[in-house]
């Protein structure tokens, strides 16, 4: 048994008295065994949730960045096209039809691939940075829309 003695007074009459309170401790190692086997399972649990949310973490910005290179790629291609088509102007007529529009399109398309890969950059940062499991349903989502929003693959660009 485990006891304790403090001096406590009653708060009308101003009466002190002589207070002890006592603890069983006859099964302290039964307690401290279940206090370890406890510890150990919240151990356990926080080393899978951190596991499982470097995965999801890795999974998403795995995904952003192969998203990146395709859009790098389409990039290169729309560029080659538009450098083709600026090359087959050969005449003054067709330099002055063919030379401001391919001024526009490669505006666009600049400003097109500037704005996809600012979105995968946010993207990116915002996954690096989230330590939360429900935090990367929220991320997942994210990623899906993005795949639809890219400019530089619905061709607004073209």
């Amino acid at each position: 048994m485990l006891t304790n003695c403090f001096r406590i007074s009653d708060p009308e009459t101003g009466e002190a008295y002589q207070a002890e309170i006592g603890v069983e401790i006859s099964d302290l190692g039964l307690k401290d065994t279940e206090h370890r086997t406890l510890r150990e399972v919240g151990i356990q649990r926080r080393t899978i949730e951190r596991q499982t949310i470097e995965q999801r973490r890795e999974q998403i910005l795995t995904r952003v960045e192969s998203l990146r290179s395709e859009v790098m790629k389409q990039y290169l291609v729309l560029k080659s096209e538009l450098d083709s088509w600026r090359a087959s102007a050969h005449s003054p007529e067709a330099k002055d039809a063919i030379l401001p529009l391919c001024d526009t399109k490669t505006f666009e398309m600049n400003s097109a691939y500037k704005e996809d890969l600012k979105a995968l950059e946010t993207l990116r940062v915002d996954t690096q940075g989230c330590e939360a499991l429900d935090g990367f349903e929220a991320l997942q989502h994210r990623c899906d829309e993005c795949v639809v929003q890219l400019k530089t693959f619905r061709g607004v660009a073209r």
